[in-house]
């Protein structure tokens, strides 16, 4: 196949990437991959929307800790952008995710895959405790979590790239910046270094670095509405 007949193979398997059916869903973006690493394509070849934003969660009053650290080091992962902030108008805040478009769809796909393991790894930590546990000790398995995904996704991303790779990157980050800038009217909030040492958090972070994230896009929930009370 020349490059042009590969990238329509490629189109072909994200469009299918979008099923309704989890599966079929994961093995068609996993091919899509393949083939874009193995004839060097990217996510801008295949699209001209640029860089875009998509709302992640449902609006809080105050965000949590730990979801401002997930959805981060998420976003980071994929090259995108992830923008706490609070609505001028409702005080409400969420998470925007900014990036080019392909790379926008992995990280509202991961994003639900780990919301849903978190969800699944809080309730047999619940389970498993010999006392029922306080709020404040499930949200400290949260952040642990949080932090153990974190730092799994930061070995992965450390690994040896390309000074081309590192020059796409870059650009893609400016890119996500400059649109920030021109098209966000909000109040930003940083993410700020929050300890999670108790037992709880301690399994949370444990558990949090044995993630697993298929490179597929995302099954019918997608990555929407799981960041909600877990």
């Amino acid at each position: 196949m020349n490059r042009e007949q590969v990238m329509d193979r490629v189109k072909k398997l994200l469009a299918l990437g979008k099923s309704c059916e989890p599966y079929e869903a994961a093995l068609a973006m996993e091919k899509a991959r393949a083939l874009m690493r193995r004839h060097e394509i990217e996510d801008g070849d295949l699209n001209d929307d640029g860089v875009v934003r998509e709302d992640m969660t449902d609006s809080f009053g105050r965000l949590p800790q730990w979801l401002m650290i997930l959805s981060s080091a998420i976003a980071q992962h994929y090259d995108c952008r992830a923008i706490h902030y609070r609505q001028q108008a409702s005080g409400k805040t969420t998470v925007w995710i900014v990036g080019a478009a392909g790379d926008v769809e992995f990280a509202k796909y991961a994003l639900g895959v780990v919301a849903r393991q978190l969800k699944s790894s809080l309730a047999e930590f619940k389970k498993q405790s010999r006392r029922k546990l306080k709020r404040w000790q499930a949200n400290d398995y949260r952040l642990g979590y949080a932090y153990g995904v974190a730092a799994t996704l930061g070995e992965l991303k450390s690994g040896a790239v390309t000074d081309q790779e590192a020059g796409l990157v870059l650009s893609k980050q400016a890119a996500a910046q400059q649109y920030i800038d021109e098209n966000m009217d909000c109040t930003k909030h940083k993410v700020s270094t929050v300890a999670a040492t108790s037992e709880a958090g301690s399994a949370g972070f444990a558990d949090g670095r044995d993630v697993t994230i298929q490179e597929a896009m995302h099954g019918p929930q997608g990555g929407r509405r799981l960041f909600g009370e877990v």
